[in-house]
């Protein structure tokens, strides 16, 4: 009883040094598994569930564009222009893409639509690629990505859309490279 009792009256130390030690590993982590901003392509997906381990995966498995070191493909469900400020490439929703253009509309890179693509207008510019067509009920990399809850029909079209501060987008300044352009390629001719 005495061992129970002197345990619980020093818990708190236990459980402030519990927090430090993981404090401590999610910074030794990020520092070893990461790479500078120009030598990573980051990819937020704003879907309903998302397997981003076995996307980036394959994402890497097909070559790394030059001058990448790596790719990280994550979900993005809360505020993608809030939150995730890292990234290049997002897969977005048709009515997040709105909110986004109307709230800011300079955090999205304006885009010349590849042939055969169906671009995303706003007031006269592309912002965006169709990926997913609601219709159809098709997009790239089902196997990994679900864009509505089985067994309900998303309603919404998706749109690969560019960060306006993405320095892997040509067309923006100080960028190092087009490697976004290449990785929504990718992306974009996942068939499953």
């Amino acid at each position: 009883m005495r061992i129970l009792k002197n345990i619980l009256s020093q818990l708190h130390r236990y459980v402030v040094w519990a927090i430090l030690l993981s404090i401590l590993w999610v910074f030794i982590y990020s520092r070893v598994d990461d790479r500078p901003a120009e030598k990573k392509l980051v990819f937020y997906l704003g879907t309903y569930e998302l397997n981003s381990t076995e996307l980036t995966l394959y994402l890497e498995d097909q070559g790394m564009p030059q001058g990448i070191e790596m790719i990280r493909a994550r979900s993005a469900s809360y505020n993608l222009f809030g939150m995730a400020r890292d990234g290049d490439l997002y897969l977005v929703r048709e009515s997040d893409l709105r909110t986004m253009l109307s709230d800011a509309a300079e955090r999205v890179a304006p885009i010349q639509a590849p042939p055969g693509a169906e671009p995303f207008l706003w007031e006269g510019r592309c912002y965006g690629i169709r990926a997913f067509d609601p219709e159809t009920q098709r997009g790239p990399a089902m196997a990994w990505v679900q864009y509505a809850p089985l067994p309900e029909r998303e309603q919404e079209a998706y749109y690969l859309v560019f960060d306006a501060g993405s320095l892997h987008l040509a067309s923006n300044p100080g960028a190092v490279d087009n490697a976004a352009w290449e990785l929504a390629e990718r992306f974009l001719a996942i068939e499953n």
